[in-house]
């Protein structure tokens, strides 16, 4: 008597040996190049980074120049007259789109009028103090909260008892930081902490380390000068980026390598996903199939789920499991006939 054969998976272990085969290769070659990426960077490219960092300094600086030179171009056409400003609030600031808010101080600290949002909540005695020799000013208003806030403030009398203010929007701030190549970039202030970012931030928060996740990366710093009639308010403007983002040879061979290794993985993956579907699931139901037809079952019906060699197989194992169910048939007809069928009678002896 045979004995059944134990059933192997070996179709189904090669596939899964190719699978995790093509997946250490896909891990480790990016590891190959990990050493190669450790080269100095040349002195072109710090240079390029210095200048980037000091182009979004300027730009800083233009823009707090400007808004001071707004405000005492409006001071000089009002004259100074507290009526004459109020009422040239508004279109003074539908003039300057960096501006979210502008208003008149008096000489208690006082708003008596003004346009845009609603100025910052604080005590303004301080911002009448920054003005009191006459001369304009740049202030941040706060060192924390959820939102950085600085104002241009100048004054309306030699003595500093009235200014006019006009607080920065500090997404304006935040725009200029926005240049293709420069990496990360932030604003921060005279204590360090982030005012500005050309990606989402916290506010007042501290510059992240070295080691937040990017690798190692190119940092480069620059002061934000002041005018010639207004003094540096004492920030930096600082970038980061990432050296696999620098144009070296080294680190493009590493991103076409991780680019190659993430592409074969995912062939791989199509690949052996339309392996198991369309050819191991399959062939696992024929074996069912096959084994229950070899125990006897000839009542079920194969049919073929695809025009493929396994459905060829399943067409053929239909006609095997027809014919045997016919062949059962008529055996058992003829069993049948055979008992309803009488049997001869014994032929009679002659009588003497």
């Amino acid at each position: 008597m045979l004995r059944a054969p134990t059933r192997r998976r070996t179709m189904r272990n090669a596939t899964l040996c190719c699978a995790a085969l093509i997946t250490a290769w896909s891990c480790a070659l990016p590891l190959i190049t990990l050493g190669e990426g450790r080269v100095p960077v040349p002195v072109p490219v710090v240079h390029n980074q210095q200048e980037h960092t000091a182009d979004a300094s300027d730009r800083v600086r233009r823009i707090l120049g400007e808004g001071v030179a707004g405000l005492s171009s409006v001071a000089r056409l009002t004259n100074g007259t507290p009526q004459q400003i109020v009422k040239a609030l508004d279109p003074e600031l539908h003039r300057h789109n960096t501006w979210r808010s502008l208003y008149l101080v008096d000489h208690d600290g006082q708003v008596p009028e003004y346009a845009g949002d609603a100025p910052y909540g604080m005590d303004r005695k301080p911002l009448l103090a920054k003005v009191k020799n006459g001369t304009p000013a740049i202030v941040q208003l706060n060192h924390d909260g959820k939102v950085p806030l600085s104002a241009a403030v100048v004054p309306l009398d030699a003595g500093g008892g009235q200014a006019l203010v006009a607080e920065f929007r500090p997404e304006a701030l935040s725009a200029v930081l926005t240049r293709p190549g420069i990496g990360r970039a932030w604003l921060v202030d005279a204590d360090s902490k982030i005012i500005g970012s050309n990606e989402s931030f916290f506010a007042f928060d501290s510059l992240p380390g070295e080691d937040s996740g990017d690798g190692p990366a190119l940092t480069a710093a620059a002061q934000v000068r002041g005018t010639h009639a207004v003094k540096g308010p004492g920030w930096r403007v600082v970038t980061r980026k990432p050296m696999s983002r620098l144009p070296l040879a080294s680190y493009e061979t590493r991103r076409q390598t991780e680019l190659a290794a993430l592409l074969a993985f995912s062939v791989a993956v199509l690949c052996l996903g339309w392996l198991h579907l369309t050819v191991l699931r399959p062939l696992q139901a024929l074996e069912r199939t096959a084994a229950a037809l070899a125990a006897g079952d000839t009542s079920t019906v194969l049919y073929p789920r695809h025009h493929d060699e396994v459905g060829s197989i399943v067409r053929s194992l239909e006609l095997i499991r027809q014919r045997v169910a016919a062949a059962k048939a008529d055996a058992g007809a003829s069993h049948v006939a055979a008992l309803l069928t009488p049997a001869e009678s014994p032929t009679p002896l002659p009588h003497n």
